[in-house]
C-alpha cells in the first residue's frame, strides 16, 4: 500500500495552485486571448467580449435617457464596461416619450417600470398582488 509522504501531498497543492493562479489569469487577460482561442476551439465562438468603451452609454444621453434622477454621465466618467441600457426598455421610454409631449424621462421611465410590474403582477407598493403570497411580520 502506498502511503504519501508529506513532499507529495506539498507537490499535489503546489499543482492545485499553480492550476488556479492559470485559470485566474487566463479569466482576466481573456479579452486579448480569445479571440485567437476561436480558431482551436470552435465552441467559443460564440462567446463575445464585453466592449470596453462607454460609447453606448453616451448614445443612451444623446438620446435623452438620462436626468439628474438617473444619471449616465457617471457611467461614462467612470468607463463603466456594460453595454448600456435594455434596448426594449429604450424603444418603450422613447415611446412613451413621443406619445406623450409632456412626459419627461423620468416620468416615462416611471410609467413604464409600473406597466412593467402590473404584467408581473406587482402591486405599486412593490407587493406581489398573488392571492397565494405570504407575508410574515417582523414585529417592528
Amino acid at each position: 500500500m502506498y502511503e504519501s509522504t508529506f513532499a507529495d501531498d506539498y507537490a499535489w497543492h503546489f499543482y492545485v495552485f499553480i492550476g488556479v493562479v492559470i485559470l485566474i489569469g487566463a479569466y482576466w487577460t481573456r479579452a486579448r486571448w480569445s479571440y485567437h482561442a476561436v480558431r482551436f476551439v470552435p465552441i467559443l465562438s460564440s462567446y463575445r467580449p464585453l466592449s470596453l468603451s462607454s460609447e453606448s452609454f453616451q448614445n443612451d444621453i444623446q438620446l435623452g435617457l438620462s436626468s439628474a434622477n438617473f444619471d449616465l454621465e457617471t457611467n461614462v466618467n467612470n468607463h463603466d464596461p456594460r453595454a448600456g441600457l435594455d434596448d426594449q426598455s429604450k424603444q418603450a421610454i422613447q415611446n412613451l416619450m413621443d406619445e406623450n409631449d409632456d412626459y419627461t424621462f423620468d416620468r416615462a421611465r416611471l410609467v413604464y417600470s409600473q406597466q412593467k410590474m402590473l404584467l408581473n403582477e406587482i402591486d405599486q407598493d412593490g407587493m406581489p398582488r398573488d392571492p397565494k403570497a405570504i407575508f410574515f411580520n417582523t414585529g417592528r
